[in-house]
């Protein structure tokens, strides 16, 4: 699940580099396999994939123990003391395995609060990012992107549809955490497992595809037939076009800011709420690999 890593070693020094570009004696960059190093007068930055170090790729996410098989290959090359280097950004990610193209699973994710939504496409929809500052997640199409680059799909994948789901902290590392971590941290089971769980939260934050229902159980109030009537417009107009409604109107000055970010709580309380609406096909299938992903990752 951890794949590309970026860190600081103190008084590090680089090995051997292909591709230097040279600025000074005490400051070049240059790349040792994938991995980019820039020599600093006071230490050394690396950056890249450590799936990709160590087996070429990163279609196979790597386990904790290929994690630590990355890192011993890391120091060896180079010469570093890892426990002593200081962890700055990590992506935690995997690829999955769905019945359908990814397309259509990523065209129902919706908006998340304080995130910028970004999408790509060419002839489909291939990627869905939500970002900040300081971190990001992202959702695309494994093969079309291993395509576009040259990168082989291992034959246990062959013919398959690839979703690869990707949740990157770029900055504040240490504040998301509450404490300072080396590369050799993500080695470490309860550190691994916490990183995971991040992963599955921030995937279970995105608002996506769902279906009408009215589930009695229990008895039902007036109120419950009202949300199920605003649930059902909701999907009818689909959750970004409302929320895009919402923002407008607040542009415009046709709502206040209080009254637009009631609107728009009151749609996201109504889009989780199980009683009217659950989740459809597609989004039941991946939010079960999820779950499934997560709880194997050790």
């Amino acid at each position: 699940m951890i794949d590309s890593i970026s860190f600081r070693v103190p008084g590090g020094k680089a090995p051997d580099l292909e591709k230097v570009t040279s600025y000074r004696e005490d400051y070049f960059r240059g790349t040792l396999g994938n991995m980019r190093i820039t020599q600093y007068p006071d230490g050394v930055y690396c950056t890249g994939s450590l799936a990709t170090y160590l087996q070429g790729g990163n279609v196979l996410p790597l386990t904790r123990r290929t994690v630590e098989d990355a890192l011993g290959k890391l120091e060896t090359e180079t010469g570093w003391d890892l426990k002593k280097a200081e962890l700055k950004q990590v992506e935690i990610g995997t690829t999955v395995q769905v019945q359908n193209p990814p397309c259509l699973y990523l065209a129902s994710w919706g908006n998340i609060p304080r995130f910028v939504k970004q999408t790509y496409q060419k002839k489909e929809l291939e990627t869905v990012t939500y970002f900040t500052g300081a971190r990001s997640f992202t959702g695309y199409d494994k093969r079309i992107q291993a395509d576009d680059k040259g990168i082989e799909i291992p034959d246990i994948f062959s013919g398959a549809e690839l979703i690869r789901l990707e949740l990157k902290y770029k900055r504040a590392l240490k504040q998301r955490l509450k404490r300072s971590l080396t590369p050799w941290d993500l080695a470490d089971r309860a550190t691994y497992t916490e990183l995971v769980k991040h992963w599955q939260a921030f995937y279970f934050q995105i608002p996506k595809g769902r279906v009408p229902v009215l589930d009695i159980t229990g008895g039902i109030s007036p109120k419950d037939l009202d949300n199920a009537l605003k649930g059902y417009g909701l999907q009818a107009l689909g959750y970004d076009t409302y929320m895009g409604i919402i923002s407008m109107l607040e542009r415009r000055g046709n709502l206040g800011r209080v009254q637009a970010g009631r609107a728009r709580e009151a749609a996201r309380e109504i889009a989780a709420d199980n009683r009217i609406s659950q989740a459809e096909g597609l989004t039941a299938e991946l939010d079960a690999l999820v779950r499934e992903v997560a709880a194997y990752a050790r």
